[in-house]
């Protein structure tokens, strides 16, 4: 066996190691995620994803606007950073983007 051989075999290994590792993190992360999510929940932190809603400048901040007939006007199409409420009051405001009509 020469070294090339040698080479490629602890690549091989190595690279199943942070697939292997990869994978393990990845559900880490969803485990902390999960319980960072309740710990919001407890202290009364409730997130806003608004997606679809129409656009309501109390509890939504419109950083873009984009141009498009096939959707309706003033409506969330896309949440860039989700907002959150705290005992229904509004912490962050979630920041969307909506659509216009095209202009003539």
């Amino acid at each position: 066996m020469d070294t090339k051989d040698i080479d490629r075999k602890i690549a091989v290994i190595f690279a199943t190691d942070v697939v292997g590792y990869s994978k393990h993190m990845e559900k880490d992360e969803n485990q902390t995620l999960k319980s960072f999510e309740e710990s919001l929940k407890t202290a009364g932190i409730s997130p806003l994803n608004p997606i679809g809603e129409i656009f309501n400048p109390e509890k939504h901040e419109a950083i873009s606007v984009v141009e498009d007939d096939k959707r309706k006007p003033n409506t969330v199409v896309e949440v860039v950073q989700i907002g959150f409420t705290i005992q229904e009051r509004m912490l962050r405001p979630a920041k969307v983007v909506v659509p216009k009509k095209k202009g003539k």
